[in-house]
């Protein structure tokens, strides 16, 4: 996936679809903490938000996202 600083979804790749579950047209232009489960969206922005403002070169943390059909998966994400 690749995201502006403020979390847009830029690009996504197959592979990322297919486990989020999402077609290309309900990903793009979207915030990615959308797919993250409520209980961890802050967390997740205190890490991506970090990063953005350039408080750290990157970081890497596992989160829940939420698919379609209310299941949740757990992920590892890289930000950079």
């Amino acid at each position: 996936v690749l995201m502006d600083s403020g979390c847009t979804m830029l690009a996504v790749n197959p592979a990322f679809r297919a486990t989020a579950g999402r077609t290309e047209a309900e990903l793009l232009g979207r915030s990615g903490l959308f797919l993250i489960h409520p209980e961890d969206t802050a967390e997740a922005g205190r890490i991506v938000g970090g990063v953005a403002a350039g408080h750290e070169a990157g970081a890497a943390f596992e989160t829940r996202c939420l698919r379609p059909d209310g299941g949740t998966i757990w992920v590892r994400l890289h930000v950079t």
